[in-house]
């Protein structure tokens, strides 16, 4: 699958990369002086760090989103990589004035509880529910939570449609509004339009790259389309969660587009202007990818206030939840695909196994 890829490089700010030339450089005298730059190592010698470079292309001022959810069960969503810790630890100490401090800032406590549908014949996907802190009285992970996004799945000819009903307030259903994210069943793209913005999730885990560095399972951009690029959401009349048959270039003869041999391929032409965000889960070797916990990094590209606090729920603003949201659909998407693969994969094993 495009094979002649050309290969991203490493950005020569990681700090996990040490080549040879770094090595050399360290035993001589600090007179000497380099005749040239080292060149970055590429992706066919990756190095190993606590995180995969996968998410290391997020700059640094972002919010780190941990979802610890599976397509079977319920699962929690925190803030900040190491929230889940500062749970672990604050369940340990609920009365402890400390621990009571950072609850009341956001910090250490679940964001989303999400709740999977047991049906599968039922519509019904997702149900994500929203802290809602209250200052009377101290954080109980059975309470103060509400229905906030109520996620429901449509399956069409040629795509899948997800529509989200969102509940900002819970005491003001005027407020209440509707996303429907079209899913396409070949191309690996996801969009929808929000506040008048045509935005796309990018499924980049068929680029080479991805099998010769193997540090992420899989792995979605987010991205933010111009005015004149194709979208799935042209064909889209705002209501409901089906699409027409106006000419657009993405819903061409489904049949022929499957047949394709690079129908799934990951082109130039799906990426817009600017890429905001990145989600995905680490392979066993990195920390999260032991817990088989997958990430969202959003990168906060409108905030010009230096004091944020990354780790706190209060920093989120109403566009990041409803990234969230779509990145626990994308959860169980995959990892509803991870599950028929290994299944299938152990069909296979046993027919050998008979023959």
């Amino acid at each position: 699958m495009h094979q002649d890829e050309p290969l991203p490089i490493y950005s020569k700010e990681s700090k996990d990369i040490i080549t040879k030339n770094d090595q050399t450089d360290k035993k001589k005298s600090s007179t000497v002086k380099k005749e040239s730059k080292p060149e970055p190592p590429s992706y066919y010698h990756p190095p190993v760090g606590k995180i995969p470079f996968y998410f290391q292309e997020v700059p640094l001022k972002n919010w780190s989103i941990v979802i610890n959810t599976r397509y079977y069960k319920d699962g929690l969503v925190f803030v900040g990589n190491r929230s889940i810790n500062k749970y672990e630890l604050c369940k340990t100490k609920k009365n402890d004035p400390q621990v009571i401090k950072l609850q009341q800032q956001g910090i250490g406590i679940p964001l989303f509880k999400v709740e999977v549908s047991s049906n599968p014949l039922s519509s019904k996907y997702l149900i994500i529910k929203r802290h809602l802190p209250d200052p009377q009285t101290s954080f109980d992970i059975d309470k103060n939570y509400y229905d906030y996004c109520i996620v429901k799945k449509f399956s069409q000819t040629g795509y899948t449609s997800f529509v989200l009903n969102i509940k900002p307030d819970p005491t003001n259903d005027k407020t209440n509004f509707q996303i429907t994210l079209f899913s396409h069943t070949t191309f690996p793209i996801y969009d929808y339009n929000y506040k008048g913005q045509r935005l796309r999730w990018i499924e980049e885990s068929g680029k080479p790259f991805f099998y010769r560095l193997n540090q992420v399972k899989y792995g979605l951009k987010h991205t933010i389309l111009s005015p004149e690029q194709p979208s799935l959401c042209d064909n889209w009349d705002g209501i409901g969660n089906k699409l027409n048959n106006k000419p657009n270039p993405l819903l061409k003869s489904y049949i022929k587009s499957k047949i394709h041999p690079d129908s799934d391929a990951v082109k130039p032409e799906y990426y817009g202007t600017t890429n905001n965000a990145v989600f995905g889960e680490a392979q066993v070797e990195f920390e999260l990818g032991k817990l088989g916990l997958a990430e969202l990094l959003i990168n906060d590209i409108y905030n010009t206030n230096s004091n944020v606090d990354y780790d706190s729920l209060f920093s989120l603003n109403e566009e990041c939840l409803i990234m969230i949201c779509m990145a626990s659909v994308l959860k169980k998407v995959k990892d509803i695909n991870a599950e028929i693969w290994k299944q299938s994969m152990a069909v296979k094993l046993n027919q050998n196994y008979l023959f």
